[in-house]
């Protein structure tokens, strides 16, 4: 009886050696971004065995170390996790050599926000005057401290020490991760402005604030006396 043979393929060879996954285009602070490497021969054929010298890393804006994991099947899995936005060189090496279509251009951007690293600023928390309006500005950012960049998430700003209705709070999404806020206190005084993002305090929350009083009225000034009566 015939019995068949495996052949065994060669070893690997950089330019035949390719690269998949979401990992090699784009990837998002805070979070694992991830790629696949598969080994060919010379021949093209595919290598069914690990031990490769398989490497990896990213350059740009930070330089970013990436974790190889060798399947034993000639295939190696690869993730990595930025802290920094900005464009990226990706270069996949085999035996110190280039893959297939590398280095790969990567795009990281902000990663989710994150309400302790968020902050605002600007005449509103710092002396606003009674029946003046009081803005200022929220900036979203993430785990890493960078601008997200886009809007959607859910401010709230409440105060304490004054009527939350009376202040007319507003809060106007400018869709690119900063908040316009404006308040009108009513009253001067000492109050707090709660800003929360998703109900999370953000940096320095809740601000202390020291309303001052506001110009005169004349519709409100008053005068008493004898001498408004009689003389």
């Amino acid at each position: 009886a015939k019995i068949p043979l495996e052949i065994e393929g060669g070893g690997p060879f950089a330019g035949n050696c390719t690269a998949e996954g979401e990992g090699l285009k784009k990837a998002q602070v805070g979070e694992d971004a991830e790629f696949k490497v598969t080994t060919f021969d010379e021949e093209e054929n595919p290598v069914k065995r690990g031990g490769a010298d398989v490497t990896a890393k990213l350059s740009g804006p930070d330089d970013i170390e990436v974790d190889i994991e060798d399947k034993g099947d000639g295939t190696y899995d690869c993730k990595y996790k930025p802290t920094k936005i900005g464009d990226y060189d990706l270069e996949v090496q085999v035996d110190g050599e280039n893959i297939k279509d590398s280095p790969f251009k990567v795009e990281v951007s902000p990663g989710k926000a994150d309400a302790s690293n968020t902050t605002a600023e600007g005449p509103g928390l710092e002396n606003p005057s009674a029946g003046d309006k009081a803005p200022f500005v929220v900036t979203v950012k993430d785990e890493e401290g960078n601008p997200v960049g886009k809007g959607g998430d859910d401010i709230k700003v409440t105060l304490d020490g004054q009527d939350d209705d009376d202040a007319d709070i507003n809060v106007k999404d400018n869709d690119d991760g900063t908040y316009d806020v404006e308040y009108t206190p009513t009253k001067p005084g000492p109050i707090k402005v709660n800003v929360k993002l998703d109900d999370d305090d953000i940096k320095d929350s809740p601000f202390d604030i020291e309303v001052k009083a506001g110009k005169p009225d004349p519709k409100n000034c008053t005068a008493e006396g004898e001498g408004l009566e009689k003389a």
